[in-house]
């Protein structure tokens, strides 16, 4: 039987079938591909070794099971494969095994040009000994872009010809292939080569023009291997050039920080930036990347500390770029421990240094924090524009990282006003895509968002599946403030789904994490929750106690949709024992002035149960009719889908039941 080599697709349909459960992202499948060219038998022998070694493991999720990938792209050769594998190149010819030689200390991709000049062959002759390894099954010619480039079939071919070739001999390949790609553009295999042969200083000024337009755009998983290579030559043979070594360094460290934020090698590189170099600029980038690292895992004393050095460091590089990002991550740590005016005054100051600098780019980041700011301070209308804007210009200069991360806080802000189908179609289409290329933290806060857009439909077994997708992988050590975000969103479907209990059982370690790491935004929210279920759970006094502390906690802040949030979450514990009107007072007048239709709505059905209870019927259905309209207004924003969805949602029952 020929079983014919499998697609990327294909390999990640093997995988999902093997697995049976879901697979960590479509980088698994392209790195078992590359290695083992789409064979199903060799992409089945690896998948057993690593679940065997613990690289793939096992988390479960709610009812089914979530792979995570702690390969980190390393992938262990199969036994069976390095004996086959071995035996074929052993029976090659000695111009074979020259050119396997050649292209694998090349990277495994190369043009005949440049193997010609490493080996110092004819160019002719090389073609016919490439040829003659393609009809060996060794190696393949692809063409991209018009261009001839050949690699080999398996890519594990390269790391059994590494193995096997003396240092001697890698070295003088090296050298030649450093020679042939002089006259090449700056790029990852230029920088790779150069620095392989000991032209370190060369391959620094290569990798880092290279890596940090893909950083900034990112795409830091792809320039990862790359940068670390360069980073281990460099420590191998010191280059002259300190300056550029400290920005290879900040690079490192940066992309480190997105792709293995927890293991603290990015807090390393970030150190040695500062061991390396005086100049206050790289000084500062460094304490911001690390201050966000610190932000992450929720040590938000460690990055004020940090923030506030690169504030006075860039006050002597004058750098409007980095003081736009600097004052906008001020501002976000102000935002996180709830000191709200502080957070404005910070966030003005970031989008006057984003305009002073003017990239697109630039002023779209400090917008996205301007608007969380406005929606945070109630200010919905304000706010949903300022991010529109922000998507807008993302777009503008094709920067779909930074779009979805718009999109993401957008969402919150269409939430609230119940335009749930276009919040939905603007992360949903995209959060493969996010999962696959951009940071963790920003797949995981787009998820979160949709979970709790489901939850508001109703739609609880998907917003349950996919919190508990968030649960198995995330880490609280790397990203804490999405983690009680998490857990308050399961609170939530727990609360919806008359378990209590198993709320209380959420919400009381995450109360914990959230007030130790000084979340004082999310805090008063997962409290105003326990107190809730303690209600639900027969806890009347202990449960209304923490309503009103919650409450407490933010009044006076000016947070008017966690104050209105709070309201609410206190109107359905009391039930029909207060009037609505006084349980919802400190957001009555906000919320008539600005589009918070949901909380709207959540008062307009606590009065018609109050009038109820109280035996005016007239008053009541007037409650239920306003409802009604409120409801029919937040229908026509939906798509067909959703408008299903609504129509039989415990609102819509709720309406009809009083509506008689």
């Amino acid at each position: 039987m020929n079983l014919q080599p499998l697609t990327v697709e294909e390999v990640g349909e093997l995988i999902q079938g093997m697995l049976g459960g879901r697979v960590p992202s479509t980088e698994l499948s392209r790195n078992i591909h590359q290695v083992t060219g789409g064979l199903p038998g060799y992409v089945e022998e690896i998948l057993r070794a690593m679940v065997q070694s613990g690289a793939l493991e096992a988390r479960r999720a709610g009812a089914s099971i979530t792979w995570v990938d702690r390969s980190e792209g390393r992938i262990a050769i199969p036994g069976s494969a390095r004996e086959a594998i071995t035996l074929r190149l052993d029976a090659l010819p000695r111009l074979g095994r020259r050119l396997v030689e050649a292209l694998a200390v090349a990277g495994g991709e190369a043009q005949v040009g440049m193997l010609a000049f490493a080996l110092e062959l004819e160019q002719d002759a090389a073609v016919e000994g490439l040829e003659e390894l393609a009809g060996r099954r060794i190696v393949e010619c692809r063409e991209e872009a018009g261009v001839e480039r050949w690699t080999f079939r398996l890519g594990m071919t390269r790391e059994l010809v590494m193995e096997r070739l003396r240092a001697s001999r890698r070295y003088v390949l090296r050298k030649r292939l450093a020679q042939a790609v002089v006259e090449e553009p700056p790029g990852p295999r230029r920088a790779e080569l150069l620095a392989a042969a000991r032209q370190v200083d060369e391959a620094l000024h290569d990798i880092v023009s290279w890596a940090e337009p893909m950083i900034e755009s990112g795409r830091a998983g792809e320039v990862l291997p790359s940068l670390e290579q360069v980073s281990a030559a460099c420590q191998r043979t010191s280059p002259q050039d300190r300056a550029a070594l400290a920005r290879l360094h900040l690079l490192l460290g940066r992309a480190l920080a997105e792709v293995r934020p927890g293991d603290g090698s990015a807090e390393a590189a970030f150190r040695e930036v500062h061991t390396l170099t005086d100049n206050p600029r790289l000084r500062a980038e460094a304490d911001l990347y690390n201050a966000r690292l610190c932000v992450e895992r929720g040590d938000l004393e460690r990055a004020q500390t940090l923030l506030s050095r690169a504030h006075d460091l860039n006050d002597r590089s004058s750098s409007p770029r980095l003081e736009a990002r600097v004052c906008r991550d001020i501002g976000s740590v102000q935002w996180l421990i709830a000191r709200f005016e502080d957070a404005g005054r910070w966030f003005d100051r970031a989008l006057d240094a984003a305009r002073r600098d003017g990239h697109p780019r630039e002023i779209a980041r400090a917008l996205v924090s301007f608007g969380v700011f406005c929606e945070v301070r109630g200010r919905l209308t304000e706010g949903e524009r300022v991010l529109r804007e922000a998507v807008g210009l993302y777009d503008s200069v094709g920067d779909r990282y930074g779009q979805w991360f718009a999109q993401a806080n957008l969402a919150e802000v269409l939430r609230q006003r119940g335009a749930f189908s276009e919040a939905m179609s603007a992360l949903e289409p995209q959060l493969r895509a996010a999962r696959d290329g951009g940071p963790r933290g920003r797949w995981a806060m787009m998820n979160l968002n949709l979970a709790e857009l489901e939850i508001e439909l109703y739609h609880l077994g998907r917003a349950r599946e996919r919190l508990a997708t968030l649960t198995a992988e995330l880490d609280p050590r790397e990203h804490l403030h999405l983690c009680v975000g998490v857990a308050l969103a399961q609170a939530r479907v727990a609360l919806l789904t008359q378990e209590p209990r198993k709320a209380v059982e959420i919400l009381e370690p995450a109360i914990l994490s959230a007030e130790a790491a000084r979340l004082k935004v999310i805090a008063p929210r997962l409290r105003a929750a326990l107190g809730e279920a303690l209600v639900a759970c027969g806890a009347t006094a202990e449960g209304e106690a923490q309503l009103r502390r919650a409450l407490g906690e933010v009044e006076g802040l000016g947070n008017m949709p966690t104050v209105g949030e709070i309201c609410a979450a206190q109107a359905r514990a009391t039930g029909c024992r207060e009037d609505p009107d006084r349980v919802f007072a400190p957001v009555l007048k906000w919320m008539g002035e600005e589009p918070a239709l949901l909380l709207r709505l959540e008062h307009l059905l606590c009065s018609a149960r109050w009038a109820e209870s109280r035996g005016w019927p007239d008053r009541a259905r007037a409650f239920y009719e306003a409802a009604q309209a409120l409801l029919k207004r937040i229908r026509e924003d939906l798509g067909p889908a959703d408008q299903e969805a609504l129509s039989v949602h415990p609102w819509t029952l709720e309406i009809r039941r009083g509506l008689g």
